[in-house]
């Protein structure tokens, strides 16, 4: 892309009658941000492992992602790293999620 050569793709599944949800991008660029009814979702993706942050969330690795949902919580890691997020946090040498 001309610039910088990179940029972000987001997907978020919805119902046609429901509103759609705000995007936005943290962390240098390297954390996405999805907020609506259901809640907010960070996701971080890097081709290097790399630390990023973002509000109350911070990840170390190379995939990771915050779920915060009235029901609750989902830390999840898509390889080796960390995901921290408030007062939670998981660290793992292969891909896991934990639910709070």
């Amino acid at each position: 892309m001309p610039g910088d050569g990179s940029y972000n793709v987001a997907f978020s599944p919805r119902k046609r009658n429901t509103l759609a949800p705000t995007f936005g991008t943290l962390g240098d660029g390297k954390v996405i941000k999805v907020s609506g009814d259901f809640g907010t979702d960070y996701g971080f993706l890097s081709a290097r492992e790399a630390p990023a942050s973002a509000e109350d969330a911070s990840f170390q690795g190379t995939a990771g992602s915050v779920q915060d949902r009235k029901s609750g919580l989902v830390l999840s890691l898509g390889a080796k790293g960390e995901v921290r997020y408030n007062t939670f946090g998981l660290t793992a040498a292969f891909p896991v999620s934990l639910r709070v």
